[in-house]
């Protein structure tokens, strides 16, 4: 029977990745050799396009002796992304992502993608709108890695509702009047019963709600409200 084998292995390149590869020169018993791979079925000494793992490469020679090689292929541990995140405050692009990658192989390269049509380079990201960003990561070997990070807006004005309900049974007199803390003062209002303006009159008892864009910075507020009639 076969008794030696010189076992040759090329590692999968990424984590997950697919180009692993192993050849195994036998030597003993009679020549010529029959090869048989579990569990991939091939049938020569040479074998490529494996995933990481455990294979076995029957050898048998021509009296119908077998020696079982194993063979290993390994790979490395995928990119572990972690970010540090500052959100922006609403109206201002004064957010910002950073990136602490390790395993792969570095050096890496980063590049971005984000809200209208942003894009940029590097490990770091400043001076950004609130938003989805996508990072695009290469490592040395040409492994890629994706990370998709959102950036929160925040401290928007709140909304301030003074609130009239209605003065009889099924009567349409209620009211509210709309008002922002921090703010410009500077307002669009759009209410679910189409109003317009900052005070909403004529309201019968239900739920209601209203948008409230500050035109000078953007931030955009929201509230519901109850109008209630008594019984």
């Amino acid at each position: 029977a076969p008794n030696n084998a010189t076992v040759n292995v090329n590692n999968v390149t990424c984590y997950n990745g697919t180009n692993g590869s192993a050849s195994v020169i036998p030597s003993g018993g009679t020549p010529p050799y029959n090869y048989f791979w579990v569990p991939t079925g091939h049938n020569t000494n040479i074998i490529s396009g494996l995933e990481a793992g455990t294979y076995h490469l029957e050898i048998e020679d021509a009296n119908g002796c077998i020696q079982v090689v194993p063979v290993t292929i390994d790979q490395p541990n995928p990119i572990n992304i972690q970010s540090v995140i500052y959100d922006a405050n609403c109206g201002n692009s004064d957010g910002s992502i950073s990136l602490v990658l390790n395993d792969g192989a570095s050096p890496y390269s980063v590049s971005w993608g984000g809200p209208g049509g942003f894009s940029s380079a590097g490990l770091a990201i400043n001076g950004i709108n609130a938003g989805n960003y996508n990072a695009y990561i290469q490592d040395v070997n040409g492994c890629v890695d994706t990370s998709a990070i959102s950036v929160n807006e925040i401290n928007n004005a709140d909304v301030l509702l003074n609130i009239t309900h209605t003065s009889c049974y099924n009567s349409c007199d209620g009211e509210v009047i709309a008002s922002l803390t921090n703010g410009s003062g500077n307002y669009n209002y759009n209410w679910s019963n189409g109003g317009s303006n900052s005070t909403n009159a004529g309201l019968c008892s239900g739920l209601y709600s209203v948008v409230i864009s500050d035109i000078t910075s953007g931030c955009i507020s929201s509230s519901y409200f109850v109008i209630n009639s008594p019984d």
